[in-house]
């Protein structure tokens, strides 16, 4: 995949560091040269504060009057109480794109946890559009970042001049705001310093920009398709309360279901997952939810064994925790619909000397700057890239 659209006002020096990056993807690593920083003000040194992030009017906008319409559906079901249509609406609608979503954007295209045969693969793409979600290659891109540098604050590495950073950890602010950041409040900003090389040797092997499908799927102009009908079509099925029940509540029930992911399960929950010699998986704040939980987010919320690995196709590793998408890929398998799907015990459960490290919990400094020598002081953070097809 090539990084498309990039910025024609960046600095010799950035320009330097991207074309380095860009050439070391055939080797499948990106090698930034870290910049010289530190907290602590030296001799000719010059001072920098963390730059402002611009808001994203677009998502500002849409998940303001999306929210406004699902209150004002919460507020109408009392009086005008959903049909029998409306209701089995609603429920295959949260069902399908869920499923989209759990299944398809996250664990086959993401972490390439199962194969399957085209017409799944065509419905994966349809009901994870219709989550309004975003396009399958930048909500892929998010997620691959947000594994590579988990629970790594956005204003922490930048302070240690550092690349690359998780866009919704919960350590960017201290308490609620932090929790709030996590959940939905990074979509509202330009995010900086925070891309990924999709052809990362982590994820060889599981290049998406190759594929024309793919490609097609992840066009704006097809996206904003997918959420027109995903409006529209409840409406034209079930009129007005069709659009307000099945079609907006159910389309921020979804979304605030799989937000929760970023936010509560990198902030309460328990630890159940351990190695062959019974020590626990800490290397980020990923946290374990069961119970209904567990059965609303489709199994996704067993997150601290998904962090260990991310490939497995099963969140839920024991038989009898409630992962429903687990359930789903075994009944296709069954019938042959996929096939290579990697399950828990394929590879020993090994960690390295920094996973039982319990990741430090900082809180954001109210004015975070750092001193950097004068030949960088003009070095502006890299910019988050929209990742394209080419």
């Amino acid at each position: 995949m090539a990084i498309a659209d990039k910025p024609t006002d960046l600095s010799e020096q950035e320009l330097e560091s991207v074309k380095a990056g860009e050439q070391a993807a055939g080797s499948g690593h990106v090698t930034a040269k870290p910049l010289q920083a530190s907290t602590e003000p030296k001799d000719g040194w010059v001072r920098q504060k963390l730059p402002r992030e611009r808001l994203n009017w677009v998502n500002v906008i849409f998940f303001g009057v999306i929210s406004v319409l699902a209150i004002y559906a919460i507020y109408n079901l009392t009086r005008n109480p959903p049909s029998a249509k409306v209701v089995w609406l609603s429920l295959a609608l949260y069902l399908f794109t869920t499923y989209g979503i759990t299944m398809g954007f996250h664990r086959y295209f993401t972490h390439g946890s199962f194969k399957c045969v085209r017409p799944v693969r065509w419905m994966l793409i349809i009901g994870g559009n219709l989550a309004v979600q975003g396009t399958m290659l930048k909500w892929v891109s998010d997620h691959r970042i947000h594994h590579i540098h988990s629970d790594k604050a956005r204003w922490l590495r930048w302070q240690q001049g550092q690349q690359g950073h998780d866009p919704h950890s919960p350590t960017e602010y201290p308490g609620s705001r932090g929790l709030w950041h996590a959940h939905m409040g990074w979509l509202m900003r330009q995010r900086e310093n925070c891309w990924v090389n999709m052809r990362d040797k982590q994820y060889e092997g599981r290049q998406l920009d190759d594929d024309r499908l793919v490609r097609v799927a992840s066009d704006p102009r097809v996206y904003v398709g997918f959420v027109v009908a995903r409006l529209g079509l409840p409406w034209a099925i079930a009129g007005n309360n069709g659009f307000l029940v099945a079609g907006v509540l159910t389309t921020c029930a979804v979304h605030h279901v799989t937000f929760a992911i970023n936010s509560i399960t990198h902030r309460w929950g328990s630890r159940t997952v351990r190695d062959n010699n019974g020590r626990w998986y800490i290397k980020d704040l990923s946290t374990d939810f069961g119970g209904l939980f567990a059965l609303v987010t489709g199994g996704e919320s067993y997150h601290n064994g998904h962090h260990l690995d991310e490939e497995c196709a099963f969140h839920g590793r024991k038989w009898y925790q409630l992962d429903s998408t687990k359930w789903a890929i075994l009944l296709m398998e069954r019938m042959k619909l996929v096939w290579d799907v990697r399950k828990p015990g394929r590879r020993p459960l090994r960690f390295n000397s920094s996973q039982y490290e319990q990741p430090p919990r900082f809180d954001r400094p109210r004015v975070v700057e750092r001193w950097v020598p004068p030949e960088s002081g003009s070095l502006p953070t890299q910019r988050n890239r929209q990742l394209t097809a080419r």
